[in-house]
């Protein structure tokens, strides 16, 4: 497959427990300092987005965290709202409202700046774990065989939809940014994207049982 473009960029959010201790990043580090491997964080599963993104944190952070993986991210969630487990990695969009309610506490964003619907929370970069940098994204892929005037002329047509001011605005309320890249740097940027994750998933020894 030839990628014609990346749709937009979404940053997760690192949510806890409302009650929990922790209020910032340091806070975090140092209670997950302190008693290794016991510091939980959910998971919507097993090689989910968000056991990778916590594997990514614990090995630039160098710290020991326990995954607690579940069937699906809203039972993860739901336990994490109810102090069951303390930390997840959330997507913006789908908890802005829980965050919004006080139903989760919002302690950093995994985007390099910080988000537009939560800007009065830092990025993990920010915040002095530097260089974390974790967004959710979804290419549109046509197959390799596809002549590049036909490709050029689909990625033309896929960025002039994404930038209608209706889609535009719908993607940054859910807190996403468009890809701004033309298809080669969509192809650059998904090469990278695969790369980082593949080693995180080797160094990390995570499978999906």
């Amino acid at each position: 497959f030839a990628p014609l473009g990346v749709l937009a960029l979404f940053p997760n959010v690192l949510v806890c427990t409302p009650s929990f201790e922790a209020k910032t990043l340091a806070d975090v580090l140092r209670l997950a300092r302190a008693q290794p491997g016991k510091l939980a964080y959910a998971s919507s599963g097993n090689g989910s987005a968000q056991h990778l993104a916590g594997a990514l944190f614990e090995a630039m952070a160098k710290v020991d965290l326990l995954h607690v993986p579940y069937r699906g991210g809203g039972p993860a969630l739901n336990d994490v709202m109810g102090g069951q487990v303390p930390l997840f990695f959330a997507n913006v969009a789908s908890s802005l409202g829980h965050i919004q309610s006080g139903r989760l506490r919002p302690l950093a964003v995994t985007s390099r700046l910080r988000s537009r619907v939560l800007p009065d929370i830092p990025s993990l970069d920010e915040a002095g774990l530097k260089g974390f940098e974790v967004q959710e994204w979804n290419p549109v892929l046509a197959p390799a065989g596809v002549p590049a005037t036909v490709r050029a002329r689909l990625a033309a047509a896929l960025r002039q939809a994404m930038s209608d001011p209706e889609v535009l605005g719908r993607v940054r309320a859910l807190g996403g940014n468009l890809f701004e890249g033309n298809e080669r740097e969509a192809q650059t940027f998904l090469q990278t994207q695969q790369a980082l994750w593949a080693r995180v998933v080797r160094e990390r020894r995570i499978t999906r049982e």
